[in-house]
């Protein structure tokens, strides 16, 4: 029987946006790609690169430049590995803890935050 995540979706949320905001090592150098929703370990996906704006004075006039083409780049990114990190709870676990004044939610959420950055090391 498959493992249905329905419940935990806002739990990884949050621990995602905790770690989203986190600037280290690679995550602040990763754009992400809608388009991508899955891609399996061995997949080549391409993550596009800007080039840096180039800036310049403003002069006034009736026609605005006929300036601001850019040449996009790619960076190819090829799926090595597929990691997990268990976490398991069960009822009584979490009725002690929220009994006890601690929050299931919070530490949960704190189990995923730990997790989500831990999948992308190398190992």
């Amino acid at each position: 029987m498959a493992n249905t995540l329905t419940n935990l979706t806002t739990t990884i949320y949050n621990a995602m946006d905790v770690v989203s905001r986190e600037l280290v090592g690679l995550i602040p150098a990763v754009s992400t790609d809608p388009q991508f929703t899955r891609a399996a370990v061995g997949q080549t996906v391409m993550s596009f690169v800007t080039p840096p704006a180039i800036i310049s004075d403003i002069t006034p006039g009736v026609t605005p430049p006929n300036d601001g083409d850019q040449t996009l780049g790619n960076v190819p990114m090829t799926i090595t590995k597929a990691k997990r990190a268990p976490i398991r709870w069960n009822g009584e676990e979490r009725l002690a803890l929220n009994n006890n004044g601690a929050s299931y939610n919070a530490i949960l959420s704190d189990q995923f935050a730990q997790a989500l950055p831990r999948a992308r090391e190398p190992r």
